[in-house]
């Protein structure tokens, strides 16, 4: 088992736009090929993408081993970006949306929450009423 804690989203664009790890989990779980097919790794993904859901109010989620390794590798792989989908004004004076994938750079902290992974569940912090 793996204990993994969302970070805190990273800034996209400045000031307007944050991405998440559980946004991102889904992402790979939706689009990387390698996610999809054979059935085992399409099972995974669905695993994966509950197993963000079920984050407790730190943020900790946990997952299996196989699970993990199946979702390191593919961010490390980073074949499958989010992209954002932008409007702008195009030459001709109309409205055009363009889709640009967020670059991998911006998504280290995401991708380095997973590689970070832990093998034991991190202690609960103790409430002050039962500290001697």
């Amino acid at each position: 088992m793996k204990y993994i804690q969302n970070p805190a989203p990273v800034e996209v664009l400045k000031d307007r736009l944050t991405y998440s790890l559980p946004q991102l989990v889904e992402c790979v779980a939706d689009g990387a090929p390698e996610l999809q097919s054979p059935a085992s790794a399409a099972r995974a993904a669905q695993r994966l993408l509950e197993a963000v859901e079920k984050a407790d109010s730190e943020g900790w989620w946990s997952c299996e081993d196989n699970d993990w390794k199946l979702l390191r590798d593919v961010l490390e792989k980073a074949t499958t970006k989010p992209s954002l989908q932008m409007a702008r004004q195009g030459k001709d004076g109309q409205v055009e949306f363009v889709t640009e994938p967020i670059p991998t750079r911006k998504l280290i902290p995401l991708i380095d929450a997973v590689d970070e992974a832990r093998n034991t569940r991190p202690a609960k912090p103790r409430a002050k009423s039962e500290k001697k």
